[in-house]
């Protein structure tokens, strides 16, 4: 049943009225030499201030409304009512219900904000004030602890509104889409359909690049297909085509900290790959040079199609140098500790933030004109540096792998080295490390022997 806060038509009728006032008092504000008005001039004026900047806008807010049927009037009355003492505006108190109100409550809120935002503004209505709205309950849902479960739950509009609005807060977009889609991969599709359709806010760009990060372990090894397509349990679910595939990445890479973030995500993904390489003991006629090229293969892909799309778009900049620096003593160890929800450790770089990423790195990148083949040679020299860094680790793979002979000061030697190529911010700094690197396997036959074996020579 509707209580009298969602009495739509009513208050809409009250809008009118108000509008009458605030015609009449504004009359009375402009009498300012009549000798009956001039006493009362400061009080009305204050009077039509206060109604319009106050009243005027509550009224806009729950006139345009039509979806609330739904709602609890006593949950909701009672979560404004709960935020009025802090808050003095409407668009104030909305934003504090959506920190104190049950999850549901808050999806209707959200979804309901966005739906206003969307219809025509009513007489005297103001549609960048309906914009603000939504930006301070967006900004205050994503720093809700449950944040990823009011995500799964907003409305389809609602999320593609959120992807394509250029008009909110970054940070709070990128936390709401990343909840959302790092949770289900099909709303990888979503995102890759509104990047070719009307492309993606800044925020969503963000999001969508830890979106990627935490499906690549299943995304990667498809992602380079005429139909991305990915199966579990049985389950074959169709993510998007090639171009929108495409669109979606020349979304992310256009955008530093979404691209950095994406690069570091690549790399990390590498990393595993190695080591999964690494865990596996050839039989036959497997040699570990083919075990590392099988595991290593659809990375190499996934990389071919991010540098062509990057290429296309001539994008130049930190990519080369995010998927370098991802070693960095792992960079999902780092990335947790600023992961503001407790998730699997693999998909902690998604979750890290790619603004907090991007700045955490100080990523500072290489010529602004890096040619094509000095692109792929930066991706060639963190390859392997990974490799021998992983093994560097492995004391225990030392004698399957024939390198119980490299002395122990080498491999100490080997782990400053991959700490100096993965801090370095600059070409020069980082060609440096990776020519110290290479006289230092040079120095150890067992070593070098066993990077042309693995076949990271090439």
């Amino acid at each position: 049943m509707r209580g009298w806060w969602f009495d739509v038509d009513g208050v809409a009728a009250l809008r009118h009225q108000v509008a009458r006032v605030d015609a009449d008092l504004s009359v009375w504000c402009a009498r300012v030499g009549d000798p009956m008005a001039g006493g009362l001039a400061m009080a009305v004026r204050s009077l039509r201030d206060r109604l319009r900047g106050d009243w005027v806008s509550m009224i806009d807010a729950v006139a345009a409304s039509h979806l609330l049927d739904d709602w609890s009037p006593a949950d909701a009355v009672l979560a404004m009512s709960a935020a009025a003492p802090e808050a003095s505006t409407i668009t104030d108190r909305m934003a504090l219900a959506v920190t104190v109100a049950a999850p549901s409550l808050v999806v209707s809120l959200l979804d309901e904000a966005v739906a206003a935002a969307n219809r025509p503004a009513l007489l005297g209505g103001d549609d960048g004030r309906r914009l603000l709205v939504v930006d301070a309950m967006v900004r205050a849902s994503a720093g809700r602890e449950d944040v990823a479960v009011v995500a799964a739950d907003l409305d389809a509009d609602t999320v593609r509104f959120l992807m394509s609005e250029r008009g909110l807060d970054a940070e709070a977009v990128e936390r709401l889409i990343a909840a959302r889609a790092a949770a289900e991969v099909s709303e990888v599709g979503v995102l890759a359909q509104v990047a070719a359709d009307s492309g993606l806010s800044v925020g969503a760009r963000r999001g969508a690049a830890a979106a990627l990060v935490a499906h690549l372990d299943v995304l990667g090894p498809v992602i380079d297909r005429e139909v991305v397509a990915v199966d579990s349990g049985g389950v074959t679910t169709v993510v998007t085509d090639a171009a929108g595939m495409r669109a979606l990445l020349d979304e992310v890479l256009s955008d530093a900290p979404a691209r950095f973030a994406f690069g570091v995500g690549i790399g990390s993904w590498r990393d595993r790959s190695i080591a999964e390489a690494l865990a596996v003991r050839p039989s036959g006629e497997q040699t570990f040079s083919a075990t590392l090229a099988a595991q290593l293969a659809p990375v190499d892909r996934a990389i071919d199609l991010v540098d062509s799309v990057r290429v296309e778009s001539h994008l130049r900049g930190d990519l080369a140098h995010a998927v370098s620096v991802s070693r960095g003593r792992s960079a999902t160890t780092w990335a947790a500790s600023l992961a503001s929800l407790v998730i699997p450790e693999a998909r902690a770089v998604a979750w890290a933030g790619s603004a907090a990423l991007h700045a955490t790195f100080a990523a500072i990148p290489g010529p602004d004109r890096l040619d094509d083949e000095a692109f792929v040679e930066r991706l060639r020299d963190a390859e392997v540096v990974s490799l021998l860094s992983a093994v560097a680790e492995r004391p225990d793979l030392h004698g399957r792998l024939g390198l119980m002979s490299v002395p122990v000061a080498i491999w100490r030697r080997l782990g400053e080295l991959v700490d100096e190529f993965v801090s370095a911010v600059s070409d020069s700094a980082r060609r440096v490390a990776v020519s110290a690197i290479a006289s230092l396997v040079a120095s150890s036959t067992a070593l070098s022997t066993f990077v042309t074996s693995a076949g990271a020579d090439r």
